[in-house]
């Protein structure tokens, strides 16, 4: 039984990881449509926090790809990998508009954004693969000695 109890903990902090990195990837999201609303408004600062939210995203990224994963597992840390990418090429549109401004800076934005949001639609998938991964074991009969 201690087994399974390390199992359990093991898997609920792989999920949490995972939902911290969702938590994150809406927040990223959420910012760039601010920053993108302010218009002529956007500071250096604001980008650069995009830019350093982006860089921790992916980083949280490729973490949760490497927690508790085997070869089993290979779908959920392929879409966390994909997500770390998307989320690379999103700092590197928003750094990329740190030297941009008008529809330059707009444009650049817009791309952070999509990237934004293709990171965090990886990051739903492998929450939804954890989630079927989770319901399958709680449906498999328990074995007592």
């Amino acid at each position: 039984m201690a087994d399974q109890e390390l199992m359990d903990q093991a898997g609920k902090k792989v999920s949490d990881s995972i939902d911290r990195l969702r938590s994150s990837a809406q927040e990223l999201y959420g910012a760039i449509t601010d920053t993108l609303a302010k218009q002529s408004g956007v500071t250096s600062a604001d980008v650069q926090k995009l830019a350093d939210k982006a860089r921790q995203s992916a980083q949280q990224a490729r973490s949760a790809a490497q927690q508790g994963y085997d070869t089993a597992d290979s779908t959920i840390r392929q879409r966390l990998s994909a997500a770390a990418k998307r989320f690379d090429n999103a700092e590197s549109q928003a750094s990329e508009s740190l030297t941009k401004s008008g529809k330059g800076l707009r444009d650049s934005l817009g791309k952070a954004l999509s990237e934004a949001r293709a990171s965090a639609q990886h990051v739903s998938e492998a929450v939804a693969a954890k989630r079927s991964e989770l319901a399958a074991t709680m449906e498999q009969p328990k074995h007592t000695a």
